[in-house]
């Protein structure tokens, strides 16, 4: 049994750190592991008399399957982080692209606003002169 709990807190701390289950777990693994492998969506029932006979040869399949459910429990939340990150980067990548685009757009708008307020004040001069020129003409 003492192999088995240590095995079973070696993998399982990959999954739940917590201080208190590991200390649950050593006081009563025959209780807490059963509990916490139902959890974890284990589909066949492993009992506490089984926990009491880890080494027979009717007990030891299963068991040795739960260890090995929790393994492959802990890959699957590794890939499923792994596609986060990558999607997360993507994200990223899109987002300086964004900002790459705003800041052009940006650009692009002040020199048309520049643009626009020098083809304003045209106006307002050819305006202001032509006013100019008729006041001239009436007097």
């Amino acid at each position: 049994m003492k192999e088995f709990k240590r095995i079973f807190l070696f993998i399982y701390k990959y999954v739940n750190d917590s201080s208190k289950v590991q200390t649950a777990i050593e006081k009563k693994p025959e209780e807490e592991i059963p509990k916490i492998l139902k959890m974890l969506g284990y589909p066949f029932n492993i009992s506490k008399s089984s926990m009491f006979s880890v080494g027979s040869p009717h007990t030891w399949p299963n068991l040795l399957g739960a260890l090995c459910y929790l393994i492959e429990l802990i890959r699957s939340m590794l890939q499923d982080c792994i596609q986060q990150k990558k999607g997360l980067a993507a994200d990223e990548e899109k987002f300086r692209k964004y900002i790459g685009d705003l800041k052009r757009h940006s650009t692009k708008m002040e020199e048309s606003d520049a643009q626009t307020e020098e083809e304003i004040q045209a106006i307002i001069f050819m305006a202001h002169y032509g006013l100019a020129r008729e006041i001239e003409n009436v007097r």
